[in-house]
């Protein structure tokens, strides 16, 4: 794929991480007109992300494992093996768009990810939800500057669930206190935490 050696993707993940989510950006191309009814797929890059569209129904990550465990899934699999914590995958279905993007998370560009939601004093505002709501996992950036207790988790996992009910979640930068972890494990089950 000239595309990725042109973005120079290589030099800047290094090689494991660059095979591995070239592998992903091929099967997520493959599936999209195998089984995503894609007639053209758009590929942009920019500033640590890299950005595929395509318009046809619903097809993302969850509908890639379930594929009957082919090329799709495993380079999935093999994408969150070799990339945990330095890549993110997210998805988005809005007006007949699918839209995966590869988040490059030790850039620290989380303004960048179209899936995220960043607190401002511990809370998101009320209309912060509506660009995220296509998304089917949400990636929540705590502020590495200040203190994010079991009151402002709890006060978080309320928003959460009220406004965005039924997603997967990521936290980033939350605190590697147990007790705080397994607290908001209690209240969102399958959440995952990545430290950015």
């Amino acid at each position: 794929m000239e595309f990725f050696e042109d973005t120079g993707a290589a030099d800047a993940w290094g090689r494991k991480v660059y095979d591995s989510t070239l592998m992903l950006t091929y099967e997520i191309a493959m599936n999209a007109f195998t089984h995503g009814g894609a007639e053209a797929l758009h590929l942009k890059a920019y500033k640590g992300c890299l950005y595929m569209t395509y318009r046809g129904p619903i097809f993302g990550p969850s509908d890639l494992e379930n594929v009957g465990g082919q090329g799709g899934a495993a380079a999935l699999a093999s994408f969150r093996e070799q990339c945990n914590g330095s890549m993110e995958l997210t998805y988005r279905h809005r007006d007949s768009i699918n839209e995966f993007t590869l988040v490059d998370l030790k850039r620290n560009l989380n303004h960048r990810h179209p899936c995220a939601l960043r607190l401002t004093k511990n809370v998101i505002s009320d209309n912060g939800f509506k660009p995220v709501q296509g998304c089917t996992e949400i990636h929540i950036y705590i502020d590495s500057a200040g203190i994010f207790g079991f009151s402002d988790a709890r006060r978080l996992v309320q928003q959460l669930v009220a406004n965005l009910p039924d997603h997967c979640y990521v936290f980033h930068n939350v605190s590697r206190d147990h007790g705080l972890r397994k607290y908001i494990v209690e209240q969102l089950p399958g959440v995952r935490f990545v430290s950015s």
